[in-house]
């Protein structure tokens, strides 16, 4: 039997903060500025998604999909 899971949203804030903790490096960007680039970012607009994308990828990193069974589940995952 298929489990339906639940979306869990992150800020690219808190994403980024998870990824440097997680990878030990220093991601200096403004905050003001992941407010500018993301205030609108809507999950199913394929533009959005991709600026997203692109973003993270400017950063060196590759951001996917993840999903959760509930919140607590992102405390327990392994980040990629």
């Amino acid at each position: 039997m298929d489990k339906k899971l639940e979306p869990y949203y992150l800020s690219a804030e808190t994403a980024l903060s998870i990824v440097s903790k997680k990878f030990n490096i220093k991601i200096d960007i403004k905050e003001d500025d992941i407010n500018l680039r993301f205030k609108k970012y809507d999950r199913n607009n394929t533009d959005d998604s991709i600026q997203m994308k692109n973003f993270f990828l400017s950063l060196g990193l590759s951001l996917q999909d993840i999903l959760f069974n509930n919140g607590e589940d992102l405390l327990n995952e392994p980040m990629p």
